[in-house]
């Protein structure tokens, strides 16, 4: 039999196609079985490589958990700001209560200071212990000053931030052992072994499933050829766009 596996430039694909070319591939050697095509120390390679690319483009992923810590922190920022801001317009106010409530406020917010400068994970726990405070024994005067609408938004911010953090921490502890890098070519070599050795048992053995196998896994190369193509093609016209206008 002539049919051969066809060559695919997989350095030229993005991470997630990438991964989700060998799922894809993994998925048409699994429906013929790796024992039946006589791959299966090439097909655990494989599998095991997919899931350390899977553990890296996880990483890559989460890290967008950073950037949702910077944007959460600085809007709890603005609202402790704006939280101090009301509370100092409050003491003087033409009520005597407002401004009786105000001063309480000030007491104890004055006794934490800003602490919108403290780090971050600081900077957390003393915005708990300040809520503790307005929640308990300066309820009323939250009320009264009106402020409530201010301590219950710093909470909510506060209480997922608290969560990112801990989100952030356990991600780190799933962190793979290798980059991503690595990781896409330990996979490739796995999956040039893997392919040449189905090539090469193909050429020995008659048995008909290999051809069929060959066939399915030359049609999902055609798929990812096509769209390399045709992303090369978008890219190549935008340049020219912008050759064009300039």
């Amino acid at each position: 039999m002539s049919t051969k596996i066809k060559s695919i430039a997989l350095q030229r694909l993005t991470n997630h196609a990438h991964f989700q070319y060998v799922k894809q591939l993994s998925g048409i050697l699994n429906e013929t079985g790796a024992s039946t095509l006589n791959i299966d120390a090439q097909f655990d390679a494989l599998v095991a490589c997919h899931a350390q690319e899977d553990l890296c483009l996880k990483v890559i992923e989460k890290s967008e958990q950073t950037e949702k810590i910077a944007a959460f922190d600085k809007r709890r920022d603005t609202v402790f700001s704006g939280m101090r801001t009301t509370v100092n317009v409050a003491l003087k106010h033409v009520d005597p209560a407002v401004s009786e409530a105000a001063k309480g406020l000030k007491i104890v917010m004055d006794t934490y200071g800003n602490i919108a400068k403290l780090p971050l994970n600081e900077q957390t726990s003393a915005t708990y212990n300040l809520l503790q405070e307005l929640n308990g024994k300066y309820a009323d005067n939250c009320a009264t000053a009106g402020i409530n609408i201010w301590r219950d938004e710093l909470e909510t911010l506060n209480n997922a931030l608290d969560q990112l953090m801990m989100t952030r921490i356990d991600e780190r502890m799933e962190k793979p052992t290798v980059t991503m890098r690595e990781a896409r070519s330990q996979t490739d070599t796995v999956y040039r072994a893997l392919t040449e050795r189905i090539n090469a048992l193909a050429v020995v053995d008659d048995n008909p499933v290999y051809e069929e196998t060959i066939r399915k896994i030359n049609l999902l190369i055609t798929q990812y050829a096509d769209m390399m193509a045709q992303k090369k093609g978008k890219k190549q016209a935008a340049n020219k766009k912008e050759i064009t206008e300039e």
